[in-house]
């Protein structure tokens, strides 16, 4: 028996959260240039108003980030536990460490990033197992700009967040720096939002391949007809 369980929906979800994630990560973008071109023109008013529609896009970026954390390692943790369940090659590592890879000091440098490249390859490797014509590639560059991004743009946003904690804004030079980066911050997040779903899909593309190639095996028909 093929335990192959389809991760369709849930490619779907992790791909939907980030592009949410992009749309939210140009609001950030276009709200702190609108805030620093005003200010930066010679304007004395209060930034009050500026600095709550800044903490709202923040707060919405926040709850944005939770939603693609779920939905991602939803996705790859299923991605990942497919290789064992076809039975054909093991894995490094359980399943859970598409979320604890995250977290652990240390292991969170590399563990994302060696899971994602390992199972576009196992996939691949687990296809031709059944169909010894189909190419196994070599992962994508695309993977390792992702993590790569993905490490950089959380780096940056911890020095913007604790600059503002940090210190004190007590000048408007000190304002504009401050809308600066988090232009820059905002920037970095596009790219690496927008390279972490078109990650997804090539991964979920040998997924799929896998899916199919299963579906045509004469075992994997005769227990559908079965059930």
């Amino acid at each position: 028996m093929i335990n192959y369980l389809s991760n369709n929906l849930r490619a779907k979800q992790a791909i939907l959260s980030f592009k949410a994630m992009l749309i939210l990560s140009v609001l950030h973008l276009v709200s702190s240039l609108i805030c620093y071109l005003y200010f930066s023109s010679g304007s004395s008013s209060d930034s009050t108003v500026f600095d709550l529609i800044n903490l709202g896009i923040g707060l919405l970026d926040f709850a944005g980030f939770v939603w693609c954390a779920a939905t991602f390692i939803s996705w790859l943790r299923r991605a990942y536990e497919n290789i064992d369940r076809v039975g054909k090659l093991s894995t490094e590592s359980k399943g859970n460490m598409a979320f604890w890879g995250f977290v652990i000091p240390f292991i969170s440098l590399y563990k994302p990033y060696s899971m994602v490249k390992e199972t576009y390859i196992k996939t691949q490797q687990t296809s031709q197992s059944f169909d010894q014509n189909y190419q196994v590639k070599e992962a994508p560059g695309i993977i390792l700009i992702w993590w790569l991004l993905f490490l950089g743009s959380g780096v940056f946003a911890q020095i913007v967040f604790s600059s503002s904690w940090n210190n004190e804004i007590t000048t408007m030079e000190d304002y504009l720096a401050a809308r600066q980066m988090d232009m820059i911050s905002a920037l970095i997040s596009m790219i690496a939002v927008i390279c972490t779903f078109q990650m997804i899909h090539k991964v979920h593309t040998k997924e799929k391949e896998l899916a199919e190639i299963i579906e045509a095996q004469p075992m994997h028909q005769e227990e559908e007809q079965i059930l």
